[in-house]
């Protein structure tokens, strides 16, 4: 783990972020967290590295002063997903979706899946946004739905895909 790995925290109450720095320090006990309750701008003109924890709101305030930056991954954390939400996933520097309500657990997987290199999002996330998956441009419906036709094994393998497993785990399991 690098000893100048860097969390910052930006548009959180006070409260988050000390509970959310300690299941970081736990990650990562040499990382530095870094608090900007009201970032501006000039925030992201600054030389941010490392990791960028955001709240929805300063998501969608400053969205087009990181999108492009790849000195950080942006993590987002947020209370409701809305339409288009998820768009800016395979932005290089997106890395990862939470909504406040996941389980401290799941945090804790999710965090260290990015920081060994891999995206996340939530499976809270991942409910509230696969049932408006559209395929040809109609919605699924229950017969239609591919998951229906998977075997078990093939379920299981798309589980551990979810949960942000890769290849070689997954084949190791």
């Amino acid at each position: 783990m690098k000893k100048d790995l860097r969390f910052y925290f930006l548009g959180f109450e006070p409260v988050f972020v000390i509970g959310l720095s300690s299941v970081l320090k736990k990650l990562c006990p040499q990382a530095e967290i870094i608090d900007i309750n009201i970032p501006t701008e000039e925030t992201f003109e600054d030389n941010l590295s490392g990791y960028v924890l955001i709240s929805k709101p300063m998501y969608l305030k400053f969205q087009h002063c990181f999108i492009y930056n790849s000195n950080y991954k942006i993590i987002v954390m947020f209370d409701d997903v809305e339409n288009g939400m998820l768009a800016d996933f395979g932005q290089e520097s997106i890395v990862a979706y939470f909504t406040y309500s996941v389980d401290v657990s799941e945090i804790e997987f999710g965090l260290s899946r990015i920081l060994l290199g891999h995206k996340y999002i939530s499976q809270n996330v991942l409910q509230d946004v696969l049932p408006n998956v559209v395929l040809n441009k109609r919605p699924l419906h229950a017969k239609d739905k591919p998951s229906n036709k998977l075997s078990k094994s093939e379920t299981a393998i798309f589980k551990h895909l979810e949960n942000g497993l890769s290849n070689k785990e997954i084949y190791s399991i």
